[in-house]
């Protein structure tokens, strides 16, 4: 039964209940009657209270039940009030946090990506779509785009922008410009190899006659520098090495098969074409690893 309604009954059943007792207080088989129907009456509303209960039993028990009821709706009501304070706490961090996350938005860049035209002397060359960024009113456009504008190569090294002919810069030659051709010797370029007990990369050469490598310069370095050796492992047999820049010699190096790695540094003054060519009288294997081409 809903706790507010029991108290309700109880509040109207007791001062009834006096009335009568004081009413008929001089007949006792009256009151008797009235105290059993009381009792009846009061079983039928209340669970804890039995029909075969005394009067004055029956009375103590909706009493006690009344005082339950009222700890029950004041232990409710402390719970409501807490389950409240909750509530209140918890919208409060979700707006802090909310205001917080606003004001961040606030503060961020505003970025917005558009397409746009490449005119280079009053011709249209090419659309790029969202290729144009806008960050807080500053103009941003990316380095293959200023490749295109510029036909330069670009690159970005120790915070210098390189347009053109980095000067300065080292790159690693099997990653710009690897060689192009061959001759029919045993060339390897893609295996790790060793000289002198150190592990290289680059690439070597096996073989017993006269052979060559082919690299296209483009025209874009100023010096070439590699390690040059007998790769262990092999036959001990010497080797002679001639460099060529755009068919001349430019260089002759003779590697003894029990000598040292031998450090190899040759100005190369923005050629277009380099030539290693081997000379080897047998077959044995040669390598240059660390090859190095600089702006």
């Amino acid at each position: 039964m809903d706790i507010q309604i029991k108290s309700a009954l109880i509040g109207a059943i007791i001062p009834t209940v006096g009335a009568f007792v004081i009413f008929f207080l001089g007949d006792f088989s009256t009151q008797s009657k009235l105290e059993r129907d009381t009792v009846k009456v009061l079983s039928e509303k209340f669970d804890s209270v039995e029909k075969d209960m005394s009067y004055e039993d029956a009375l103590q028990a909706v009493f006690k039940g009344n005082e339950d009821l009222k700890n029950q709706l004041s232990l409710m009501n402390d719970e409501l009030l807490s389950a409240q304070n909750e509530l209140s706490e918890t919208q409060n961090i979700l707006s802090s946090k909310e205001e917080e996350l606003q004001n961040k938005l606030s503060e961020a860049p505003k970025v917005e990506y558009s397409d746009f035209d490449i005119n280079i002397n009053g011709e249209v060359t090419e659309n790029l779509k969202k290729s144009f960024l806008n960050i807080d009113g500053r103009d941003f456009v990316s380095f293959d785009i200023l490749n295109k504008i510029t036909n330069e190569e670009i690159n970005y090294s120790d915070n210098v922008l390189y347009i053109g002919h980095a000067t300065g810069k080292k790159v690693n030659l099997m990653d710009v410009c690897p060689p192009y051709d061959v001759s029919i010797g045993n060339y390897y370029n893609e295996d790790l190899f060793e000289m002198a007990g150190k592990t290289y990369d680059g690439f070597s050469m096996g073989s017993g006659s006269v052979e060559y490598v082919l690299v296209n310069l483009e025209g874009k370095y100023s010096n070439l520098m590699f390690d040059f050796g007998h790769v262990d492992g092999e036959s001990k047999y010497d080797c002679t090495l001639n460099i060529y820049l755009d068919d001349k010699l430019e260089k002759t190096i003779e590697q003894r098969a029990d000598a040292n790695v031998s450090h190899i540094k040759i100005p190369l003054n923005y050629s277009n074409h380099l030539k290693f060519e081997f000379c080897i009288p047998h077959w044995t294997r040669y390598g240059l690893g660390n090859i190095k081409l600089k702006y």
